[in-house]
């Protein structure tokens, strides 16, 4: 078992840190000594020194590569920690959803990640070190109707984020998926009571309930020296 020591000065980008589980995670690692990078498209609820943001929208690839060129200047062309964290839902029967929409799930869901991947996995593959987080959804196991395009995006990260762990190995940068269930934020906060329970009902566990909980298994994955074989953390379903 990997013995939980906070992370310290060390150098993480995290996106979608306006609210919900980026700001929490945020703020997290900003309290135990280490400074952080976000990005969001409005701007930031964080006042602390080693805390740097832009606003961002991330269906813009120039945006990206401004910020991510910033970031490294920045950073010294050192980054420990990459969290992709943002993410668009907007719920909607295919049939009823627009182009637009289904242009703005995928940009940020899946485009956006697999380039700030591509940009940062550069920088810790010459500094043999590092790790990077996706942040999937229950949502590819569960499909429920009206969750098409969103799951679609969530689905296709998972592959991307297994086939880069294949070509980081060697390099010693680690990658992992967390398929989050239901944890309380932005995209989960019109969710009807009733849709939750059963959501839940249909898993035996719920590993990441709350933020806390996902900070504590982003740190112990971090210090943990052997590179798991299993990048993807879930529940299990009943």
């Amino acid at each position: 078992m990997v013995e939980f020591i906070n992370l310290n000065r060390k150098n993480i980008i995290i996106t979608g840190t306006s609210n919900g589980i980026g700001l929490e995670l945020a703020r997290k690692f900003l309290k135990s000594g280490n400074f952080v990078w976000g990005c969001s498209r409005s701007k930031s609820n964080i006042s602390h020194n080693n805390y740097k943001h832009i606003v961002l929208n991330l269906e813009k690839k120039n945006e990206i590569e401004r910020w991510i060129k910033k970031v490294s200047k920045e950073s010294s062309n050192i980054i420990d920690l990459l969290i992709l964290n943002a993410a668009y839902y907007e719920r909607n029967l295919n049939y009823f959803e627009t182009e637009k929409n289904i242009v703005k799930t995928i940009s940020i869901n899946l485009i956006s990640s697999i380039l700030i991947a591509k940009k940062i996995s550069k920088l810790m593959i010459k500094n043999n070190s590092g790790m990077i987080l996706f942040f999937s959804s229950s949502a590819v196991v569960v499909k429920d109707i009206g969750t098409s395009t969103y799951s679609s995006s969530k689905i296709a990260i998972e592959t991307f984020a297994e086939i880069l762990n294949k070509e980081l190995k060697k390099f010693k940068v680690k990658t992992f998926i967390f398929r989050i269930n239901y944890l309380k934020t932005r995209l989960s906060k019109d969710m009807k009571k009733n849709d939750i329970k059963r959501l839940l009902n249909k898993f035996k566990t719920n590993i990441f309930s709350n933020t806390n909980k996902v900070y504590i298994k982003i740190t112990k994955l971090f210090n943990n020296k052997i590179q798991n074989q299993n990048i993807l953390i879930s529940d299990k379903l009943r």
